[in-house]
């Protein structure tokens, strides 16, 4: 879009923008991208090192199994598909490196929130499946 073309109806702000600053294309965008919110999931390490910023990629659970003994995880089902990752978190190489999950950020549309926060509250385990030849596009 260059700065003379006007807006087109429906166009949303996605992000604050200071007064007297200059509207980047990025910051503009669809009535439910404006609705998206973003939630953190942890994931293995080694599936994190492979994402990057504006990777496209499905959400796939594992949820427990309940009536498993000890620690048994169930099949895993897509939860969500298509899914933009907002943030990955750089390496840490200090004290305490390698303990934990990362939490990747990832856009997640409003209606699709809750089924992710009830993923990761409930110790499902979450995977990241980048789509073919992610290379940091958008939706």
């Amino acid at each position: 879009m260059d700065g003379s073309a006007g807006l087109e109806d429906g166009t949303h702000l996605l992000r604050p923008v200071a007064a007297g600053e200059l509207i980047p294309a990025t910051a503009l965008g669809s009535a439910r991208e404006a609705l998206d919110k973003t939630v953190s999931v942890p994931v293995d390490l080694n599936a994190a090192s492979a994402l990057s910023t504006g990777s496209v990629v499905d959400v796939w659970v594992s949820r427990k199994d309940p009536d498993a003994l000890g620690e048994a995880f169930l099949d895993p089902e897509l939860l969500l598909a298509g899914a933009v990752v907002d943030h990955v978190p750089a390496e840490s190489a200090g004290l305490g490196a390698g303990l934990g999950r990362p939490a990747v950020a990832v856009v997640v549309p409003a209606d699709e929130v809750g089924g992710v926060i009830a993923a990761v509250d409930q110790g499902a385990r979450v995977t990241l499946v980048p789509g073919p030849r992610s290379s940091g596009g958008g939706r």
